[in-house]
This record gives structure tokens, sequence and C-alpha cells, in this order.
């Protein structure tokens, strides 16, 4: 089987075209909602190209980008798990060996173990991603929370009046 046909290269070209068509949608969203009136005032600045992008609309546009981004990458992450059911090899596969070694050597079945391990091993990384996605989000939203913690208008309650 030549290189270009093989189960792992084809499945690495489908999550890198999925992948990437979706991240532009999502990037290309974020940057959708950022006001025009926002980089037509950045235009009143002298504010032009790279220098509008990164000090005006980037820095509105990443709230609305992280969170769905996040959800992306562990997508991705969890969907190479299926490109292992399917034939790729990869963490997957290896702990299909594992337990097919320990049972032929030793007698008894590890799957539990051995899987158990896997699902912590996957837990761990997509738990990792939403942790630095959330960092990121609490980073790009500072001002946010500031500005309502600062107001000098006090905050609305809902009150229940008993009828």
């Amino acid at each position: 089987m030549d290189e270009v046909h093989r189960p792992s290269f084809v499945h690495l070209r489908r999550g890198s075209l999925w992948g990437g068509a979706n991240g532009a949608h999502i990037i290309r969203a974020g940057l959708a909602a950022v006001p025009k009136g926002q980089r037509e005032a950045a235009d009143a600045f002298g504010l032009r190209g790279w220098r509008k992008l990164v000090l005006v609309v980037l820095p509105q546009a990443m709230p609305v980008i992280i969170p769905p981004y996040v959800s992306l990458v562990t997508g991705l992450v969890q969907a190479s798990s299926l490109d292992a059911v399917i034939g790729v090899e990869e963490v997957f596969r290896a702990a299909q060996v594992i337990i097919e070694q320990t049972t032929l050597t030793r007698g008894g079945s590890p799957a539990y173990l051995v899987y158990g391990f896997l699902l912590v091993i996957y837990f761990v990384l997509c738990f990792l991603i939403s942790l630095v996605g959330r960092r990121c989000e609490r980073y790009f939203t500072r001002h946010l929370t500031r500005a309502d913690e600062a107001s000098p208008l006090p905050r609305a309650t809902t009150q229940i009046v008993p009828a």
C-alpha cells in the first residue's frame, strides 16, 4: 500500500481538512462579530492593517472565538479515538496489542485496566484543553468582569413574592 493511501495518512488529511475548515469558519465568525464601528474607530485613530487587527479587532473577537475553538480541538482529540476503530494505528491500537500480548503470555485479560487507563488519558487531554481554553477566555474577557465589579449601579436582583 503506497504512503498516500495508508489509513493513518488518510485520517490525518481528513482531520486536517475538517478541522481547518471548521477553525476558519469559527475565526471568520468571531471577526465578523466585531461591530463595523470599531473598525471605523481604528481607522480614525490611524491604525491600518495588522495593527488594527491586533490592537482593536482581535481583542474583541477572541471571547467569541475561544469557546467554539476549544470545542473543536476537543472534538479532534476525541475523533482520533474513532479513527482507531477504523484502522489508524495510534494509542488505541497500542492498547489492543498490549492486551493481546498479555493475554497470550500470562493468561487472563487486562482489558479493563488498559482501556480504563486510555479513558483516563483521553479525559486528561480533553480536560487540559478545556482548562487552557477557560483561562484564555478569562484573559480575553477580564475587562468585562472588571467593569461589572466596579459599576456604581446596584445589581438587579429578582425577588419572589409569595401570593
